[in-house]
């Protein structure tokens, strides 16, 4: 349910100076109290229901002093009663030799503890405590730790039972059912305040989600408000929202999700109507806006720089004359001639239409120089123009050399001294042999006037180069320094030229050729081996996933490493971890045989900070027949996918494997081989 839960604070001060009072009457420290891992919404006690399905993991302190006979007994109690519950399985939990234990390993209240109680409504509040046994002898009393069990959702109330789909949403007193939703009233409005029907169980830590349209559908459709609710209780649904609504008939609901994460019902459905009409006001009717040409620091020229801009065009921008109707559409002329098919009005406030370089160029003809060109669009209401408008423009797209469209200019080349082609890889540290090859045009033929400038990662390489006749089909040579690759750095970089007359408005870019050029040098982090065993931070028997009683394991028959991978530069989507083992006894370091492990990893979309936990080897190969020896661990990243050059070696993670005990028995002798 969704009632507030407020953390206790219980005084036990003068309980604990009559248990724990020593000389001069000074109080004594009880046990460090438990901590919950999963309890991570506070100050509100309650633990997230996706942590109730299992049994529920609490930390102990570790206390100052130790015996190898220490016993401990937890206990559990609703808040408020007296009687105190032992939830271990014999009532006390043997800890076994100091030695051997590991404060950070969790223990467990079973699940059957984990009961929220019929009665009060209010999530079931828990105090939990343990008594610290030392030695199995002297008894210590923990400090208290209180929890809460909230297992009913929104709306549904406990006892009398009643579980009701919550009622209909409602809406502002203005809108009323016969209050139609339009532009009249959506005016000057940021939106439309609805509000959920009352629940006695509401906290302010609720979450709702609003969903409208003729069907809707919270399993399909995304919420049009998601989070809390103001003070009054009422979500603001924004008014863009409606204004991208179908005509007609829309159904809101609602279903609200408490703090742990329990689901409510789907409410029941309040509808209103949604109506768009009148023709446009001839004060909205603007003309036509080319961003490249007559918009905002425009030049009121559409050059060929222009066209290419956008591979879809270049850009139109009309705004809607208001008021509109959905159904509307509008049609954008290029000197006459449609550019691209009529659209849709619906609810956009502006649409974007692109005249492609072939109408453009079409409409230009054969010429060089600037050519007036009237740009203009028609809106329509079924079959009825209802508003016009247009804007003449300049248009130049003449150029030099090929068509820089239909053919255009073929990309640079760039060979190193080692030969690498088109890469730039470590081993070309300061070589200063680097060239880039520019093959020119077969046709038309190379004139005077006509230059060449050269770029690499946007900086300029060496002054231009002027071309004369008779350089058609020819290569270009261009050194690059090595100074401009170190001062670029790392990365992919962009190698390109452009072909321009000083005079022309038109120069034409080559097609670009990435370049891509690694870190000098790189080094990576080593990996971190998970569960290491024991004080010395060995390989053990519990790193590799045999139970025990100090340390269950994860409860799969898994029986090797989890190495976690930490993020670095390299860790990006699409690429591939390589994680490599092996064990060894010599330096530098030689595989025994038969000990050598590999895993990948596919990166998909953005790595996680905390990195990603890979499983490698397996305990009858990799690592029973290296006992004793040193397991060494590293990673490498692809680079570019598939087929492209990958890291070097991150720097190794180093461990002994110790895979017997003091008894002589291995790990599969104690805890046989599922």
């Amino acid at each position: 349910m969704n009632a507030i839960v407020e953390q206790a604070i219980v005084s036990r001060r003068a309980a604990l100076q009559e248990k724990y009072a020593r000389a001069g009457d000074a109080l004594a420290d009880p046990p460090k109290p438990v901590t919950f891992p999963a309890q991570t919404l506070l100050p509100d006690l309650r633990i997230p229901v996706a942590d109730l399905l299992a049994p529920l993991k609490y930390l102990v302190p570790t206390p100052l002093l130790e015996h190898d006979d220490d016993i401990l007994q937890p206990q559990i109690r609703k808040l408020g009663e007296a009687t105190w519950i032992d939830i271990a399985p014999d009532q006390f939990v043997e800890l076994g030799p100091v030695a051997d234990r590991d404060w950070d390993v969790p223990f467990e209240i079973p699940v059957s503890f984990l009961i929220e109680a019929l009665t009060p409504e209010t999530p079931t509040e828990y105090d939990f405590r343990y008594i610290y046994w030392a030695g199995g002898t002297n008894d210590g009393i923990s400090d208290i730790t209180q929890y809460a069990i909230d297992l009913t959702y929104p709306y549904k109330v406990k006892s009398p039972a009643s579980d009701r789909t919550p009622g209909a949403p409602t809406w502002p007193a203005d809108l009323g059912p016969s209050v139609p939703i339009d532009d009249t009233y959506l005016d000057g409005k940021d939106g439309i305040i609805v509000k959920p029907a009352a629940s006695a169980s509401y906290h302010p830590s609720d979450i709702y989600r609003f969903y409208i349209g003729p069907a809707p559908d919270p399993g399909r459709d995304a919420p049009v408000f998601e989070g809390l609710l103001n003070a009054s209780m009422e979500a603001l649904i924004l008014a863009d929202v409606f204004r991208n609504l179908e005509e007609g008939l829309n159904l809101l609901i609602y279903v609200a999700t408490d703090l742990p994460g329990n689901k409510g019902r789907t409410s029941n459905s309040s509808q209103r109507n949604v109506v768009f009409l009148p023709d446009p006001d001839p004060a909205t009717v603007l003309p036509p806006v080319l961003p490249l040409a007559n918009g905002e620091n425009g030049d009121n020229l559409i050059d060929l720089a222009d066209t290419q801009f956008d591979a879809r065009g270049v850009q139109i921008d009309i705004t809607v004359p208001t008021p509109n109707a959905a159904g509307d559409t509008i049609v954008v002329y290029w000197g006459g001639k449609p550019v691209g098919p009529e659209q849709r009005v619906g609810v956009e406030a502006k649409l974007i239409f692109f005249a492609t370089y072939d109408l453009i160029k079409e409409v230009y003809g054969n010429t060089d120089g600037i050519v007036p060109t009237k740009v203009s669009y028609k809106m329509f209401r079924g079959n009825r123009e209802i508003a016009t408008s247009n804007v003449d423009i300049d248009v130049d797209i003449s150029f030099i050399g090929p068509d820089p469209i239909l053919i255009g200019l073929d990309a640079p080349r760039l060979t190193t001294t080692n030969g690498n082609n088109d890469q730039i890889l470590e081993e070309d540290y300061e070589d200063n042999g680097i060239e880039i090859f520019i093959d020119l045009f077969a046709t038309p033929p190379t004139e005077e006037g006509w230059f060449i400038a050269v770029f690499y990662g946007g900086v300029q390489i060496g002054p231009p180069i002027a071309l004369t006749t008779g350089q058609e089909d020819t290569t270009l040579t261009v050194p690059l320094p090595w100074s401009t690759v170190l001062a670029e750095g790392s990365g992919t970089k962009v190698l390109s030229y452009i072909l321009y007359t000083p005079t022309g408005v038109n120069p034409t870019d080559s097609r670009p050729k990435d370049i891509f050029v690694e870190e000098f040098p790189i080094e990576m982090p080593p990996p971190e081996v998970l569960k290491l065993a024991g004080p010395l931070k060995r390989i053990g028997c519990s790193t590799l996933n045999f139970p025990s009683e100090l340390d269950p394991g994860d409860g799969t028959p898994r029986r090797n490493l989890q190495v976690r991978v930490p993020k670095n530069a390299y860790t990006v989507g699409g690429e591939t971890i390589t994680l490599n083992y092996f064990a060894y006894l010599t330096d530098p370091a030689v595989p025994i045989t038969d000990t050598e492990a590999e895993a990948t990893y596919d990166i998909v979309g953005d790595y996680p900070d905390e990195g990603v936990v890979i499983a490698i080897g397996d305990y009858t190969e990799d690592f029973r027949p290296a006992h004793n020896a040193n397991g060494r661990v590293t990673y490498t990243i692809s680079r570019g996918g598939a087929g492209g050059t990958p890291t070097p070696e991150s720097l190794p993670a180093i461990h002994r494997l110790d895979l017997d005990n003091s008894e002589g028995q291995f790990c599969e002798e104690v805890h046989p081989l599922p």
